[in-house]
């Protein structure tokens, strides 16, 4: 029994001296130090100064950090343990004001965290957790006291659900809501004023269904209406008059305006929806094709012609209010060519001129009211060129000059 005992303290008393002896070489088994890293190679711009300790072979950083701008002001604090980010960290704008607070718990953001405009004010603050921004967002107009600017939801670092942005009077400017990052449901917009600016609808982050814009001086007027498939506009789509009459209608498909495109005058009756028409018309992939017609007040034709790849093409006519030509002419891939004709609104010719590709070409004759010849000009490529010649009304010539290339000659 003797025996036995004495062996169990000596294995005891082994035991506690291996213990001890591992502590020991624990303990000295890592030292710690102070580094500074620099900007220059002369030593005279500090860039990072930390603590670090040594385990065996591998050199970990572990307590304060320090980094440094260029210009020697402080630009990140906080602590490391073990190689990791832990603590309360503050990082600093250029001037030395303090632009982010915010902390680490073994390496993640964890926690509520400020950041700061470069003259002090509150820009945002937020929670993280694990390292995702979770939970109410709220951004400050810049150069204020603590006015919000936008709140918003997150769920994992992604926007999910109201989120709500303000005017620095505190008035609504939007309201929308997201789901997975992207807006999604009805969203509304507002002018400064707090009158509602327009309405929409968003599936998947795009425009989906009837989008509603709205004059910024009478509230609750519809100014467009349309509708929008897939984040495209596709459908009718209709303008309207603060009176609330018919501005303008038309077809979208696929972003593209196509087909009938109706234009109205504003109704003076109330009661009354649409008023005259102010130009009728085709569009053909957003262009304007085809023939096209614009009126007066009164219904009487104003002008007439035809378009082709949105430009002007083939004759075109303008009207006084009268009935009678103004004048007409035609049009070659949008510019005047050949014959044209100016009338007086007496019906007695104005003027006649020629065109070649846009440029005035040739004789140009010019009528007084009464239909008696008042002068004649003379253009070469667009330029007066040759003699000019002017009458009075008895048909005598009672001035002259002459220009070449535009410019006058004596």
């Amino acid at each position: 029994m003797y025996q036995v005992s004495t062996i169990r303290y000596r294995t005891r008393l082994r035991s506690m001296f291996l213990f001890v002896g591992f502590l020991l070489f624990a303990t000295h088994s890592f030292s710690q130090e102070i580094k500074q890293t620099f900007y220059d190679t002369e030593k005279k711009r500090k860039k990072e100064i930390f603590h670090t300790k040594k385990i065996a072979d591998k050199t970990m950083k572990d307590g304060l950090y320090r980094i440094y701008y260029d210009n020697g002001k402080l630009w990140q604090e906080g602590n490391f343990k073990n190689d990791e980010l832990n603590g309360e960290w503050k990082l600093f704008h250029p001037n030395g004001l303090l632009k982010q607070q915010l902390t680490y718990q073994n390496g993640f953001r964890e926690g509520a965290s400020k950041i700061y405009y470069e003259d002090g004010y509150l820009y945002q603050e937020f929670f993280y957790k694990h390292n995702a921004i979770e939970g109410t967002v709220k951004l400050y107009h810049p150069e204020s006291e603590n006015k919000l600017m936008e709140v918003s939801t997150y769920k994992n670092d992604t926007l999910e659900g109201i989120s709500t942005s303000y005017s620095e009077s505190g008035l609504i400017k939007s309201k929308s809501n997201y789901y997975k990052g992207k807006q999604d449901g009805i969203s509304e917009s507002f002018y400064e004023s707090g009158i509602k600016s327009e309405t929409a609808i968003y599936k998947n982050g795009l425009y989906e269904g009837w989008f509603i814009n709205y004059h910024k001086d009478y509230p609750n007027k519809i100014q467009k209406k349309c509708t929008y498939s897939k984040g495209k506009l596709n459908g009718q789509y209709f303008g309207y008059y603060p009176n609330g009459s018919l501005m303008v209608k038309g077809n979208y498909l696929n972003d593209s305006l196509q087909g009938e495109y109706l234009h109205y005058f504003p109704s003076k009756d109330t009661s009354i929806e649409i008023g005259a028409l102010v130009e009728k018309g085709m569009y053909l992939n957003n262009e304007r094709s085809g023939l096209w017609t614009s009126f007066y007040p009164d219904g009487n034709m104003y002008t007439t012609g035809n378009y082709s790849n949105g430009k002007y093409d083939g004759s075109w006519t303008i009207n006084f209010q009268n009935g009678k030509i103004k004048q007409t002419g035609n049009y070659v891939n949008g510019v005047e060519n050949g014959e044209w004709k100016y009338y007086h609104e007496n019906g007695n010719l104005y003027m006649e001129e020629f065109f070649s590709s846009g440029k005035k070409e040739g004789v140009l004759k010019e009528y007084y009211l009464s239909g008696k010849l008042k002068a004649l000009y003379n253009f070469k490529n667009g330029v007066l060129d040759g003699k000019q010649t002017g009458y009075d009304e008895t048909g005598k010539a009672v001035e002259e000059k002459n220009y070449a290339n535009g410019v006058p000659v004596r």
